[in-house]
């Protein structure tokens, strides 16, 4: 079977992008966030049973919309047997390429799953600076929002997704690499990529960048898409920010920004800054928890339930 391999990152860091140039290489199929693996690792299934598979499949193909002509798979491809999950999912995937990969940022909150159940693949960590990230979290969807909420909600979630990507940095099957870097050199920085994923480099992967093989209703999501590959968007949330935006964000996100080698603005924070920092630190403690971890596999298990019951 075909080698895997995984693109994870913050969300809004520009990883649409590099899944259409790693496409672009003739060897190499990612596919776009399917979905399945979240609810396979809050699951916990590592075996499927038949109706288990169907509902996998479901995930599959309502995931895969998004893309073109995009035919879904039927049900034949499932088994009246419990089969390990790896099994399964290679049944679904038919392209004759020397590499799979799956895109989906929120697939660094479970690589531990993707560690345990896919032994041989590699991982492709894509950062960016986060301040320009929280630029386009308010730009995507907290544009209404006030301050004060909105700094919590973007500290939340860089910080989340941080943590989670600190535990596993010094994997050696984790390359991380940084969407500046991208821009800036795409060339070399795809041959490293190429390398890490020991695959040779192509030049084809710069072909076409303006030309995707999603749907409409996907690109609107990701209407600049076009637009990343070029330099001036590094720094747009210079623009787009004020100075005070930036240095609330610099305080909030400074582990993040330090780690990476980005530049921040010192700040001295406000009582406000300290209170939402303090919010932020008892939401990851949550998320860690066994309360969350249990409510939220009650929850991804109703949702088996009930397509279960609607088949």
């Amino acid at each position: 079977m075909n080698p895997f391999f995984f693109i994870l990152s913050f969300s809004r860091s520009g990883s649409t992008l590099l899944a259409k140039l790693l496409n672009n290489h003739g060897d190499i199929k990612v596919l776009n966030e399917s979905w399945v693996f979240p609810a396979v690792s809050i699951l916990g299934w590592e075996t499927l049973n038949y109706n288990q598979q169907r509902y996998i499949l479901h995930i599959y193909n309502k995931s895969l919309n998004v893309y073109e002509n995009y035919s879904p798979i039927t049900h034949e491809v499932c088994q009246r047997a419990r089969i390990p999950f790896l099994s399964f999912y290679k049944n679904l995937l038919s392209h004759n390429v020397a590499l799979y990969g799956e895109k989906n940022p929120v697939n660094i909150l479970h690589f531990p799953y993707l560690k345990r159940n896919f032994k041989d693949a590699k991982f492709i960590f894509l950062t960016r600076n986060p301040i320009a990230i929280a630029n386009s979290y308010r730009n995507r969807w907290f544009k209404n929002m006030n301050q004060k909420d909105y700094l919590y909600r973007v500290a939340s979630v860089i910080r989340n997704y941080y943590f989670s990507y600190k535990k596993y940095f010094n994997n050696n099957k984790m390359f991380t690499v940084r969407y500046e870097d991208l821009v800036r050199n795409p060339k070399d920085t795809l041959n490293q990529l190429c390398i890490h994923l020991e695959i040779n480099y192509d030049a084809s992967m710069l072909d076409n960048v303006d030309e995707f093989i999603f749907n409409t209703g996907t690109l609107k999501n990701h209407k600049d898409l076009s637009k990343d590959i070029h330099i001036d968007n590094i720094d747009k949330y210079k623009d787009q920010l004020s100075d005070m935006q930036i240095k609330d964000l610099s305080y909030l996100l400074r582990d993040v920004i330090d780690s990476f080698g980005y530049s921040r603005l010192s700040h001295k924070p406000s009582q406000l800054l300290l209170n939402i920092e303090r919010r932020v630190s008892k939401r990851l403690q949550y998320n860690q928890s066994f309360v969350n971890l249990y409510l939220m596999k009650i929850k991804y298990y109703l949702f088996y339930l009930k397509y279960t019951i609607s088949r």
